[in-house]
């Protein structure tokens, strides 16, 4: 991809910018220059927030309505603008950056047509549960609503597809509560959230509060305790009960198996139980397709795949879902009832994943790579 740093290289005077005080873990600020509440403009405080996220690449098009959010990025000196020929591909390649990596992923897109065009993307990453910051551009406020050019209501279209959050900062003092939020909501539950910020707003100074709370580390996430030897020996004993009884189980894999390095400790649970591995098209990987107990990937674009995969899948009576937001096509016929036994295990479940479907057994544990190796 294309960078804007190749079309307009720049220089970053570290010294130039403004430093703001972050809460650290002993709860006491701390600057890099003075104890002084610092202003600097929205636009700049937002790419160092971003960057506190470790996010590196931030992907979008280009447009008038985000000319300021685009110049920060490029001033910054741990952030690269990957610039796409439309706001489309500007947003799966986020979502696929985010998964690659395992971490927060972000684009950002102008007003009115570049902020649509971005919604299939965001879409699919929300669907995916994959923790993704979306900003678009708008107008000055003062013509936002009453002018025609590109003149979207983005919050409520985003917000009506389904997304976490979707707000409009419409005044300077928003900006830091409404990010807040919104970064909160996309790392603690795993979901895409947008705000569409007016151009004028990003180039208003904004000063910073004393107390900022804005690194991932402090970001409170459910909490829960490493699997202990009785939720380990109970879902053991579910699996091998479901063994003994069927003839034919298979285990199917989502994304996050791979982004948290099971596949090893999934070679071993297929090879000890002799049943096949197929994933999720985004989990295409997880285990090597060079492995005797991989059968490929199912579940592309919604539907089952095609050859190995489709015959596992369509004859199988009990699936062990591993790290799968999407259970329809591993669990369900073509009317969408379920006609497959679940065994699901999840390092996030998230409200109403148990009561979709019916499960012989859940296990949640937040350190799967340590816990299913002992399953």
């Amino acid at each position: 991809f294309p960078s804007l740093s190749v079309l307009r290289p720049r220089l970053f005077n570290i010294e130039s910018k403004a430093q703001f005080p972050i809460m650290t873990d002993n709860n006491a600020t701390s600057t890099t220059t003075s104890s002084v509440l610092q202003s600097l403009p929205a636009a700049e405080l937002i790419c160092q927030l971003l960057s506190n996220y470790n996010i590196t690449h931030i992907f979008g098009g280009h447009g008038g309505a985000i000319v300021p959010l685009v110049d920060a990025i490029e001033s910054h000196p741990n952030l690269t603008f990957v610039l796409n020929r439309c706001e489309v591909n500007a947003s799966q390649a986020a979502m696929a950056y985010a998964k690659l990596h395992n971490r927060l992923g972000c684009c950002i897109a102008t007003s009115g047509p570049g902020a649509a065009h971005l919604l299939s993307g965001l879409v699919d990453a929300d669907q995916d549960r994959v923790p993704m910051i979306c900003i678009t551009g708008l107008k000055d406020v003062g013509s936002v609503r009453h002018a025609d050019f590109q003149d979207v209501d983005q919050a409520s279209i985003f917000r009506m597809a389904g997304l976490a959050i979707s707000e409009t900062v419409s005044h300077i003092s928003q900006l830091i509560p409404l990010l807040r939020n919104a970064l909160y909501t996309a790392i603690s539950n795993n979901r895409c959230v947008h705000l569409a910020i007016p151009v004028d707003i990003q180039g208003q100074l904004v000063t910073v509060p004393k107390l900022l709370n804005f690194r991932p580390e402090n970001v409170s996430r459910k909490v829960l305790e490493r699997a202990g030897e009785e939720e380990i020996g109970g879902l053991a004993t579910a699996i091998l009960k479901e063994r003994m009884k069927s003839q034919h189980m298979v285990i199917f894999c989502g994304w996050r198996a791979a982004a948290e390095g099971l596949g090893n400790a999934i070679e071993d649970m297929a090879e000890f139980l002799d049943v096949p591995v197929i994933t999720s098209f985004d989990g295409k990987g997880v285990v090597g397709e060079g492995n005797g107990f991989s059968f490929g990937v199912a579940g592309i674009y919604g539907f089952v795949g095609g050859g190995k995969s489709q015959s596992v899948l369509e004859n199988c009576d009990v699936v062990i879902a591993i790290c799968l937001p999407d259970m329809s096509k591993a669990l369900s016929d073509k009317k969408d009832m379920q006609v497959r036994k679940l065994i699901q295990i999840e390092t996030d479940l998230m409200k109403g994943d148990t009561s979709r479907y019916i499960a012989r057994h859940t296990f949640e544990s937040n350190d799967l790579a340590v816990s299913l190796p002992k399953v």
